[in-house]
């Protein structure tokens, strides 16, 4: 073989790094079958105090256990084995939202569907990320307040975007383009309580500069006594707009006046999209990993207890993430990636007919322990698709 191919080779070669990086976060799956086994042993005492689980309960959280476990331990390749070069067909995932290696996955692919849309709109739009909170809640009332918090968005869209009028109010001025939202739940450990946020994105008409000046203090603008932030008019205006939302009082233009809101942020999100895309339970996690690290002695949990498990399961249950509005509906991948995937599939299937001009293929499904010590050790060679290259690629992103 030729240089010329072996550069074709080295250019769709996966890095050994990503197949580590995917034992490592497999490792705690053992954890959480373990919370699904015991989830289901108890299912009937939790119907008492939950109410909504069907007597198929228990055999639902037996089979997630078993995929998690099975989650990324095995690799379909076609294999040439005494070339020693495989090409990557499927890795076998769970894609369960409790698998940290699946949600990874799941938030990089949303984050290179939706960029080159966003990056465009710049252009056009004023594109703002939205924070929007409520007050922390205990573990029983968090699956409640995860439905409020979803119901309360799609209410304050409708306003935004005009199909809702309040007297008194233009809404029409903000020129809506399209929103995206996405949930995330951290848990205050001190406390032992829940706090369910959204982050979004906001499209609006460009040149309104919502987000400045920031010249407005109110009671979120304080930290143990001190003044850490100040607001925009828009700003102060979304966080009584979204407290009336959330909590379902009437909203009308002087209920907005009065009311004390719920503490919400604007800002421009100058390309930086990464929190919109983040997984539900990723601050959550973050926030143990600082825990552990500000400690530096004694072990501090690096993965959910069952009790934040038991929590966000009935909390998520049937529960939408991730929700994309107006101009994100239905939106595909971005043409261009599109041509580069069909572009890299044709080179692709021309090193694989180049190789069997050598030696007949097999298809094996290998362990992903073998995968590593093939590409560590043996210095064995996996190449794939662009697809799959760019989720091995992303894995290993923290």
């Amino acid at each position: 073989m030729d240089l010329e191919f072996h550069e074709k080779l080295n250019k769709h070669k996966a890095d050994g790094k990503s197949f580590v990086t995917i034992s490592r976060r497999v490792r705690i799956n053992a954890v959480i079958a373990e919370y699904y086994e015991r989830l289901g042993e108890e299912y009937e005492d939790l119907l008492k105090t939950r109410g909504g689980i069907t007597k198929e309960f228990k055999p639902l959280t037996s089979k997630r256990a078993g995929r998690l476990l099975r989650c990324g331990r095995f690799i379909d390749t076609t294999r040439f084995k005494e070339l020693g070069i495989h090409k990557i067909n499927a890795i076998k995932l769970c894609g369960d939202k409790f698998c940290g290696n699946c949600q990874k996955r799941l938030a990089n692919e949303r984050e290179r569907k939706y960029t080159p849309l966003l990056k465009e709109l710049e252009r056009l739009c004023d594109v703002y990320h939205v924070v929007l909170t409520v007050p922390n809640v205990p573990e029983l009332s968090l699956p409640k307040a995860v439905e409020d918090i979803i119901k309360a968005f799609a209410k304050l869209i409708k306003y935004v975007k005009g199909d809702k009028k309040i007297k008194g109010i233009n809404f029409g001025g903000f020129g809506y383009v399209g929103a995206i939202r996405s949930l995330e739940i951290t848990h205050n450990f001190k406390r032992d309580d829940y706090h369910p946020h959204l982050h979004c994105i906001f499209v609006l008409k460009k040149g309104l500069n919502l987000d400045q000046p920031k010249i407005f203090t109110n009671a979120f603008s304080f930290s143990n006594g001190r003044r850490t932030s100040q607001w925009s008019a828009f700003e102060v205006f979304i966080q009584k707009l979204w407290k009336l939302c959330y909590t379902g009082e009437r909203v009308t233009k002087s209920a907005i006046e009065y009311s004390d809101g719920y503490s919400c942020m604007v800002n421009r999100a100058n390309g930086n999209y990464h929190q919109i895309f983040k997984y539900v339970v990723k601050g959550l996690l973050d926030d143990k990993h600082e825990q552990q690290r500000r400690a530096k002695t004694g072990r501090i949990d690096n993965g959910l207890t069952y009790e934040e498990f038991r929590a966000l399961f009935f909390a998520l249950e049937c529960r939408r993430a991730m929700q994309a509005y107006g101009c994100f509906q239905g939106l595909k991948l971005d043409e261009t990636v599109l041509n580069d995937s069909d572009k890299t599939n044709e080179e692709i299937r021309a090193i694989i007919s180049e190789l069997r001009k050598y030696e007949p293929d097999e298809f094996v499904s290998e362990k992903l322990a073998t995968v590593i010590e093939n590409i560590v050790k043996n210095h064995e060679i996996y190449i794939s698709a662009k697809d799959l290259k760019d989720d091995l690629e992303g894995l290993k992103e923290e």
